[in-house]
């Protein structure tokens, strides 16, 4: 049985900040600052925000007014120093990376053990991604054995919305 939650595709961000305490220290794959910027809007916070394209990295520079305080990187995310910084989260937040990497079932079993991962899937057919999900039960199935635990909610028209333990 699928589960809904009835917001806007933009407010996908709010709702996964809403997930993570305030005491959390968190690292973001995908960053696109939109989860940074409502973390932030609490006020103080343990943040990593990971992004692989130098293009986006700029972007964000650009839309965080105040980053004195925010590790930012631009780096591949299979890269050894991503896992290392996993290893010192609480949370790791994979926004929009799992459905456009053809291996992510190689990336997925690098995660440290132990660690609360909330990530985002595509429901929409789209070339630059390597698969999209028709159903919760689809994305059950294809990430399970990756988490001890997994729970997900289809998200507005676009998404899956995924939080498990590794």
């Amino acid at each position: 049985m699928e589960a809904a939650i009835d917001l806007r595709t933009d407010d996908l961000s709010r709702e996964i900040a809403n997930r993570i305490r305030d005491d959390e220290s968190v690292l973001e794959l995908g960053c696109d600052g939109s989860l940074c910027k409502e973390l932030l809007s609490r006020g103080e916070m343990s943040y990593i925000g990971v992004m692989e394209s130098e293009e986006s990295f700029k972007q964000v520079l650009e839309d965080i007014e105040e980053t004195r305080d925010l590790m930012l990187f631009q780096r591949n995310f299979m890269s050894y120093g991503v896992f290392n910084l996993a290893e010192i989260s609480d949370v790791i937040v994979l926004s929009d990376v799992l459905d456009r990497r053809p291996h992510d079932d190689i990336f997925l079993v690098q995660l440290p053990e132990k660690k609360r991962v909330i990530f985002t899937v595509s429901r929409q057919r789209d070339p630059e991604r390597e698969r999209w999900f028709g159903s919760v039960d689809n994305v059950v199935d294809r990430y399970r054995e990756f988490f001890d635990t997994l729970h997900v909610v289809s998200f507005g028209e676009g998404w899956f919305l995924c939080e498990g333990q590794t």
